[in-house]
């Protein structure tokens, strides 16, 4: 049969299989899709080569178009009858770009080199051996809450979660569509600590370089007022742009 995506859908929408079912394209040859017996629905190659029966993940149901596992099955299967392996291959699907690449990007790109070399450390251990299996658009925001939820530093995870958030921003229009939502959105960091707590000297040079990579260059020297006129939180969120007065 040829697949479709109304098919699909109606698929998706009924009972979890007891056993995974198969439903092979008959458009593209090899191509299939598959409901889990999670509910789930994938795309998957078939292909064979010197007797074997290889299968080669092409996507999840939803993060890539039928259309698009289509183009990528047709690529994927000419790379693989041409020897190549094709786990190797550098494919242009949406869902192809391992987020460790992205966090490195965001390292050589995003950031001043000394900020860089302060967050390395901290994005290799904290998010990119957490992601290291997951390709950019895999990652929703029930993964991200879950893995907030297991770094046992709140101070740590407060400064992992906006870091990641970071990330994404950085990712939109490069290796993302500039729609896609950040999966931090609406998750709420860790209180901070009491406001009468001063900041050690050994945190202000990660705190202002933090500042210093901000994106916005206009928000540099209202974060540095802030941090040094020792403002709150709360009178900052009730700020309003008509209450600012600019000064030159």
């Amino acid at each position: 049969m040829k697949l479709t995506k109304t098919f699909i859908d109606q698929v998706l929408k009924g009972p979890a299989p007891n056993t995974k079912k198969i439903y092979k394209d008959d458009s593209v040859k090899g191509l299939r899709f598959i409901h889990q017996r999670s509910g789930r629905g994938t795309y998957q190659l078939r292909a064979f080569r010197g007797g074997k029966d290889f299968k080669i993940k092409i996507g999840e149901v939803g993060a890539i178009t039928l259309d698009q596992a289509r183009e990528s099955a047709i690529y994927k299967l000419a790379e693989f009858n041409k020897g190549r392996s094709v786990g190797l291959v550098r494919i242009k699907e949406r869902n192809g770009i391992p987020f460790t690449k992205v966090c490195d990007d965001y390292l050589k790109h995003g950031l001043t080199p000394e900020s860089a070399k302060y967050y390395s450390p901290h994005i290799n251990r904290w998010i990119k051996l957490y992601f290291e299996k997951y390709n950019i658009e895999q990652i929703d925001k029930k993964l991200v809450l879950t893995w907030f939820k297991s770094i046992e530093s709140k101070e740590e995870a407060n400064l992992a979660l906006v870091t990641i958030s970071q990330i994404f921003e950085h990712a939109k229009g490069k290796f993302i569509a500039h729609t896609m939502p950040n999966p931090t959105e609406d998750i709420r960091i860790h209180p901070e600590t009491p406001k009468d707590q001063k900041v050690e000297s050994s945190g202000v040079e990660p705190l202002l370089m933090a500042i210093e990579s901000a994106p916005n260059n206009y928000w540099i020297g209202f974060l540095k007022r802030c941090l040094f006129m020792a403002v709150r939180e709360s009178e900052i969120l009730r700020l309003k742009q008509e209450g600012i007065e600019s000064k030159t």
